[in-house]
């Protein structure tokens, strides 16, 4: 991203007031910020799930020219290479990752020539050599792309404090910062126009902001936050409190699904037992989830029974809809040939009706998790004596919104990272035959 004064303007008009420049520079979508200073403005995405999802552009000094980002596919570098030889014949001399997301450095290999040099910062190798087979297998499987080692292009120079280069009449100051949005981020100012790259640093840049202008008691600053959690690393309390949470997680989630799992295909399958169970499920739909939580603290004691029943009580009637629909849009034709072959009900279950509903249950999975971590934190905050809600409400007491901001990340973080390794795989095994 890119701050300057006159910018926020340019780019809420970018639509209407950039020019077509050729077929080649449309493509591209292009939007002239200053004099020869480009930008592509990305679209809001994860992943691999659309193209151009990035802020990538370049910069032309009166010798040659600085790519800033690339995309995140062969193609979209293409199509910014394609733009820039519309616009100027000077050859491209850097090209400037300013982090290590797939999004931003999977176009490098259109830039890639004898010519042209990779600028990042000093731990951008060793990201990409972590995290570069993993983005393959994901654009793999959910993308359709079959890349390979080659489109993992790591910098010919790194940048570990602060580096200036010339493109001629046109100096650029680079400069690596400490951990913040990853542990790569570089941003590049250009002098002559009084130009900003921030690559994705925009939220850390307007937290530090918010915290100078309304003070570090009411929005603590991201220095502060990594104190405290680092404090709560060294004392081990953030592997225990979230250790107990994930447990209490794990244990919620499993019930939920395997009982909402059990109740839907019963629903779909039989219509008596869909009359029968169909007023309870818009009751249990509609109850608020702190009621069931309140009521079964006060019917089971304040007891960990009481705090993971309330969690899947919460959970299982959206399994039991999602799976229920599900049912109802099986395939009549295949449970007839079932018949037909006398296959007993156990082999219609795992061979038929299970593997069209793995769509409808990495669904309710998917959607199921991220509600059921989210009610878990109340159930600790209001009767357990330990996990990350209980953490909450005691940094609440205390009004310590650094411990609050820490915790709160920490769990956020934890959860991508069960949703990025787990469950899209899942969801994509099974969606495998779309």
């Amino acid at each position: 991203m890119i701050i300057k004064t006159t910018l926020l303007l340019s780019l809420l008009l970018a639509n209407l007031l950039s020019p077509a420049f050729s077929d080649c520079h449309s493509k591209a979508n292009l939007v002239k910020v200053e004099e020869d200073v480009f930008l592509r403005p990305g679209q809001h995405a994860v992943g691999f799930e659309a193209d151009n999802i990035a802020n990538v552009g370049f910069i032309i000094g009166e010798e040659c020219v600085a790519v800033i980002d690339t995309g995140g596919s062969y193609e979209e570098g293409l199509a910014l290479s394609c733009a820039i030889k519309q616009i100027t014949d000077k050859s491209v001399c850097y090209v400037i990752n300013t982090h290590v997301h797939p999004d931003h450095i999977l176009g490098n290999l259109a830039f890639k020539n004898a010519s042209t040099q990779f600028i990042g910062h000093a731990n951008l190798a060793r990201a990409i050599a972590i995290l570069g087979p993993t983005y393959l297998q994901r654009a793999s499987q959910q993308a359709g792309r079959q890349l390979s080692e080659q489109h993992l292009i790591s910098p010919d120079i790194t940048v570990d404090t602060t580096k200036v280069i010339d493109l001629g009449n046109r100096r650029l100051t680079i400069r690596a910062h400490p951990v913040a949005h990853t542990d790569t981020d570089i941003s590049i100012y250009d002098a002559n126009h009084n130009v900003l790259w921030l690559g994705d640093l925009l939220f850390m840049a307007l937290w530090y902001a918010g915290s100078h202008l309304i003070g570090e008691q009411l929005l603590p600053s991201p220095q502060l936050v990594v104190i405290r959690l680092i404090e709560e690393i060294v004392s081990e309390s953030l592997f225990y409190h979230t250790g107990v949470t994930l447990i209490r997680v794990l244990l919620s989630f499993s019930i939920a699904m395997s009982v909402g799992i059990a109740i839907g295909l019963a629903m779909g399958i039989n219509k008596k037992v869909n009359l029968l169970f169909d007023p309870w499920l818009l009751f249990f739909l509609n109850i608020p989830a702190l009621v069931i939580i309140i009521l079964a603290y006060i019917w089971a004691g304040l007891t960990e029974v009481a705090a993971i029943s309330a969690v899947a009580i919460n959970k299982i009637p959206n399994v039991v809809v999602t799976i229920r629909e599900g049912v109802r849009t099986l395939d009549p034709q295949i449970q007839n040939m079932a018949r037909v072959f006398q296959l007993s009900g156990y082999k219609r279950l795992r061979h038929i009706i299970l593997p069209q509903l793995l769509p409808y249950i990495a669904i309710a999975a998917r959607s199921g998790i991220a509600l059921i971590w989210k009610i878990v934190l109340v159930v600790e905050l209001l009767g357990r004596n330990n996990g990350v809600g209980f953490q909450l409400h005691l940094y609440f007491q205390l009004f310590d919104i650094a411990s609050i901001i820490a915790w709160a990340f920490t769990f956020i973080i934890i959860m991508q990272l069960v949703d990025f390794f787990i469950l899209q795989p899942l969801e994509n095994y099974a969606n495998r035959w779309r």
